[in-house]
């Protein structure tokens, strides 16, 4: 049993299990999908909200929308957020969300990283990468990365900042089962959880060469989605970025 596909999806268990043959054997696997918007709202009125605060974040539970996942509806749930969402606090609850997530996986990377580096170098390092990895995506045109491609862009991340060479192993190992990404239907490979979540990161991307006038080769495609361009927009606004 495992929180996340990465952790035990078919392939590894294929490898990692010399008995399972995958030629001969079938391996079946049951994935638990995220609630219904209905059930998602009556949870939460459950907890306290009312439909004025459920109102605020309706549109973020609409169908397939990442929001619904279980660790998202627990963060909704703490008393705290609804009185910041009352008080107009959280004005963009997308980043919000995403922000709440980023912190939540540097507390898995383990003591000998947690040693090496603070919780806000440990922050910076996964946003630094999930930006990096989305910059990939839209310039390659691609929908997945190789995991190995992945393990570059970790190099690439903490090149520079005098990170000894095994804190670079775990940090390859832990990026390799990041929440933010999943697996994808080819072995080896990972994609983003969710399009939301690939664009919030993307937006990122393009705020960053904005600021330092340099135009990525996925922004010279002048090529953007309307879902982009919201979650463009609500990074765009949210407060200290």
């Amino acid at each position: 049993l495992a929180g996340r596909e990465t952790f035990v999806g078919q392939d590894r268990l294929i490898k990692s299990i010399k008995g399972v043959n995958a030629n001969e054997d079938e391996l079946l696997t049951i994935t638990l999908q995220a609630p219904s918007f209905s059930k998602a709202h009556g949870w939460l009125l459950e907890r306290g909200w009312g439909e004025e605060q459920f109102f605020l974040i309706s549109d973020l539970l609409e169908e397939n929308s990442y929001a619904r996942r279980p660790f998202f509806l627990s963060v909704f749930a703490k008393p705290e957020i609804v009185d910041n969402l009352d008080r107009k606090t959280i004005s963009t609850p997308l980043s919000f969300l995403i922000d709440q997530m980023t912190v939540r996986e540097t507390e898995k990377f383990g003591d000998a990283v947690d040693q090496d580096l603070s919780k806000s170098e440990k922050v910076e390092f996964v946003n630094h990468l999930m930006r990096e990895v989305a910059r990939t995506l839209a310039d390659n045109q691609a929908e997945s990365i190789d995991v190995r491609e992945i393990g570059w862009l970790v190099e690439f991340v903490v090149d520079e900042k005098n990170i000894g060479d095994e804190i670079v192993r775990l940090l390859k190992n832990r990026s390799d089962v990041i929440a933010f990404l999943t697996n994808d239907e080819r072995p080896n490979h990972r994609v983003f959880i969710h399009s939301q979540i690939q664009n919030h990161f993307l937006s990122e991307v393009v705020i960053e060469s904005v600021i330092n006038s340099e135009i990525s080769k996925f922004m010279r495609r002048n090529i953007f989605s309307s879902d982009f361009l919201n979650a463009f927009i609500e990074r765009l606004i949210a407060p200290n970025k």
